[in-house]
């Protein structure tokens, strides 16, 4: 058998078929994997753009949702209780949840019309959006009757019906719009697995695309805590004015309390005072006692300027003149190794102000101006007009376009320090010695401003001083004299009517009992409202003056006066509080209508204003 001959690329052919075959399909099948990969990464990558911008877009206006509803229910609240509110926003608030829940259900745009969002498809979400939806709109409808209400002046304020109606209604809506964001929240997760396990199949495919899927998900991670930070931003706003209405409502419902203690403590100093083998020393020292109740009397008039809960009796005056009151004891208030200068021009337009609340404002940045200066200095108040096209910078807040008067108090001490020159007007913020600083100077100024209406400008430099700009609404109106107030001793005159006392605070209750009796006045006390009209119902006639606190447990002073007088029509009656004005008026009572003596009171002003209803007869 002859061998097949060894014939030069015979045997070989098949190897060089396969060689050449592979030299192509290996390069054709990479790139075809490549491009697959790379299509399936561009395609996998715009769906989860898509999905991406619609997540963000539903977390979006579900976060908006409720921070709207949050402003809204704030701004009403406020709103009913008398405070000045843009009370249109609070409306636009509303409306904007309405629309931006209608384009959870139906389609729309969020995020200022920068996304569109697609109807929720999901049957759980969406019998979940349409519940929220039906609370959005029972919430603004009662919204809506709670303003109604408080424009007829019905009681819809604090702890009223309509209120516990609102913050139910308010509280289910947001606990259902974070139940709503949890589940998006975990449909979230769910496709954050499912993208997860199809770019590992990719990566198995194509080891390339690796590095653009790090890219893609990088890109959406990072849109998804700028999202994120936007919304704790806007949360932390919203914490931040709820904290300052806790504060101020604090302010006012401490001031109640410490009156009622304050006014015990005059009351049993008086009555010291009064007793017949009273010495020159013991009087003294009571009269040093009183001054300190006074002194803490003050500290809670401003803790109420700050939570703008004081009551205001505002007049047209001069700033000048309020200035010029003042000038005597600027140079007690600065020290005897400052010097004090008045700039104060004749043809100063008026303003329309409480004046105790300008003094306030200038005392206050006078004893600054002192602790600023501890070696001495200059400090210069002057006046001025100003017109204002609005471009006035560093105003809080901002100044806008008008006629305004200007006050401005300037130091040349050691300036404010950088680490608090922002939060300057905040409550509690001081660079002094705790023990003996309130740190609410600033803070009250402020509160004073606004409440005002006005703005105010603060300039300082380390070691080059301060000024303190305020700016206050022209008044057209003519400007009436606005004399300090100044205490004056009045002697005490009694009279031996019948008098049944109503009070709750025990202390109090007991010392201006002793402090009537020893006036010559036959007294009868009761702790509460039931108890007083349990007195009177047996011996009504034999009562010639009714003196009742507004608040207290069950009926209040007001209903207590009403019923008694339904029986009496001719019983008189004076009004007693300790509380801040806006609580006084929710009671049913105007200071302007009624016999109204507010807490602390000493015996003298009380035996005065006895004396103003009863008549001047005497025993």
């Amino acid at each position: 058998m002859t061998d097949t001959p060894d014939v030069p690329g015979f045997n070989s052919e098949p190897e060089q078929l396969e060689t050449t075959a592979s030299r192509y399909w290996i390069p054709v099948t990479v790139v075809a994997l490549g491009i697959l990969s790379i299509g399936m990464l561009i395609g996998t990558n715009w769906i989860r753009e898509q999905l991406m911008i619609q997540d963000v877009a539903l977390v979006h206006a579900i976060g908006e949702i409720q921070t709207r509803e949050a402003i809204s229910h704030l701004w009403i609240e406020e709103f009913v209780t008398g405070d000045e509110v843009n009370l249109e926003a609070a409306w636009e608030a509303q409306y904007r949840s309405a629309y931006l829940i209608d384009a959870i259900l139906n389609g729309g745009t969020v995020g200022q019309g920068r996304m569109v969002l697609r109807p929720v498809t999901d049957p759980a979400l969406r019998e979940q959006a349409s519940i929220i939806q039906a609370d959005i709109d029972r919430f603004r409808a009662i919204a809506e009757r709670r303003q109604a209400g408080y424009e007829r002046g019905e009681d819809v304020q604090i702890g009223s019906p309509i209120d516990t109606e609102y913050d139910t209604v308010f509280n289910l809506m947001l606990a259902k719009l974070q139940l709503l964001e949890v589940d998006v929240a975990a449909n979230l997760d769910r496709a954050h697995a499912q993208s997860a396990l199809l770019f590992r199949s990719i990566l198995i495919a194509w080891v390339v695309v690796v590095s653009l899927a790090v890219t893609g998900l990088w890109t959406r991670e990072h849109r998804r805590l700028v999202a994120e930070a936007a919304l704790r931003e806007s949360e932390a706003q919203l914490r931040q004015s709820q904290k300052m209405e806790a504060v101020g409502r604090l302010a006012g419902g401490l001031a109640h309390d410490i009156n009622n203690y304050l006014a015990a403590m005059t009351a049993q100093c008086e009555l010291v005072k009064m007793a017949p083998d009273d010495s020159a020393r013991i009087s003294l020292r009571m009269d040093a006692v009183m001054e300190t109740a006074s002194k803490a009397a003050r500290l809670i008039q401003r803790l109420l300027a700050f939570s703008r809960r004081e009551a205001l009796q505002p007049r047209v005056v001069s700033m000048n003149e309020i200035v010029g009151d003042l000038e005597p004891i600027f140079g007690r208030l600065v020290g005897e190794d400052a010097t004090t200068e008045l700039k104060l021009p004749e043809d100063l337009w008026n303003v329309k102000v409480d004046p105790g609340q300008l003094e306030q404002i200038i005392v206050n940045l006078t004893v600054n101006a002192h602790e600023a200066m501890p070696t001495g200095g200059t400090l210069t108040i002057s006046t001025r007009n100003h017109h204002s096209n609005g471009d006035l910078r560093d105003t809080v807040p901002p100044l806008g376009h008008g006629e305004y008067v200007e006050l401005r108090v300037t130091d040349t001490g050691i300036g404010v320090p950088e680490d608090i020159r922002d939060r300057i007007f905040e409550p509690f913020v001081t660079s002094k010695d705790k023990a003996t600083s309130s740190g609410l100077g600033l803070a009250t100024v402020y509160s004073i401003v606004h409440q005002n209406k006005g703005s105010i400008q603060v300039e300082s430099e380390l070691d080059q001083g301060s000024s303190f700009g305020i700016f206050l609404p022209r008044s057209h109106e003519q400007a009436s004299r606005a004399t300090r107030s100044t205490a004056v001793a009045v002697e005490a005159v009694g009279g031996s009517q019948r008098i049944l006392l109503v009070e709750d605070n025990d202390d109090l209750r007991e010392s201006t009992r002793e402090a009537l009796e020893i006036l010559g006045y036959d007294v009868t006390t009761a702790a509460e409202g039931l108890e007083a009209l349990s007195i009177f119902g047996e011996e009504g006639n034999g009562f010639d003056l009714l003196i009742t606190d507004i608040v207290m447990p069950g009926p209040n002073g007001r209903q207590v006066a009403e019923q008694m007088q339904a029986r009496r029509s001719d019983l008189p009656v004076i009004f007693v509080s300790g509380y801040s004005d806006d609580v006084i008026l929710r009671h049913g009572v105007v200071e302007e209508d009624v016999n109204y003596l507010p807490k602390p009171f000493t015996v003298p002003a009380l035996a005065t204003k006895i004396r103003e209803v009863l008549g001047s007869d005497t025993a």
